[in-house]
């Protein structure tokens, strides 16, 4: 009994320690997670916000493209189309509205030339919106080759809006198709699965080049350089 109570204060001073210890070891860690945590929030509010966020039509800063077109058809890139079962046959027409609910069919968008048709899975998925972006930013150089670019997703019109509003508007055409159905018809939605695709579609409708996947196809190189041959010979190639 004694000896317990002749312990006791060393018991004491020893917990009291190991208190100390703790004390002195996780203040500095705590202190380390609020500043990651406060640099994140200053991070997030020192992006750049779109000018006039409330509303308006404002574009994407302008970027230059990644190369110029001759750069780039000095070192072609000829991927070659997937086997895909519209490969080579008209493409499905359609008829689908744009964010100010203007109706788009085929035959208007391909009147000038060839039709770069991509379908994404909407404005939900990060990676798809950089594929569009890398696209915008090499836009001049589609045109440079008579083709126009058309992006479609099940996002309402309303919604691609408020995205346009909040983040910048591309400059090539957004499309709605609600329900999937288009592409449904472009073999791209089975089964209420969406995969990513890309249709390159020539001046007289018909798919000469696709690529459908489970991730945004990236190779813009490639989409110019299948591009650059319709536009030389005027015609389909695969």
């Amino acid at each position: 009994m004694g000896d317990t109570l002749h312990q006791s204060p060393k018991r004491r001073r020893l917990q009291r320690s190991v208190l100390r210890l703790t004390f002195l070891l996780v203040l500095p860690a705590a202190g380390f997670g609020l500043l990651v945590i406060s640099r994140e929030i200053a991070s997030q509010r020192s992006e750049p916000r779109p000018s006039g966020s409330g509303g308006g039509n404002h574009s994407l800063p302008a970027a230059a493209p990644t190369a110029s077109l001759q750069e780039i058809l000095a070192h072609p890139d000829p991927i070659p189309s997937h086997n895909h079962p519209l490969l080579g046959r008209q493409a499905p027409d359609f008829a689908l509205a744009d964010p100010e609910v203007k109706v788009w069919n085929l035959r208007d968008l391909r009147a000038d030339g060839s039709l770069v048709l991509i379908f994404y899975y909407g404005y939900h998925c990060p990676n798809c919106v950089r594929q569009l972006r890398s696209v915008n930013r090499n836009l001049p150089l589609f045109r440079e080759v008579g083709a126009r670019v058309v992006a479609v997703s099940a996002d309402s019109p309303e919604l691609t809006r408020q995205r346009f509003r909040q983040h910048g508007r591309f400059d090539f055409l957004f499309l709605t198709d609600p329900g999937n159905k288009v592409a449904h018809a472009y073999k791209v939605f089975k089964a209420n699965y969406l995969r990513h695709g890309i249709f390159l579609i020539d001046h007289d409708g018909t798919i000469a080049w696709v690529n459908v996947g489970d991730a945004p196809f990236r190779r813009t190189s490639a989409l110019l350089t299948q591009l650059a041959r319709f536009h030389r010979t005027g015609g389909q190639t695969r």
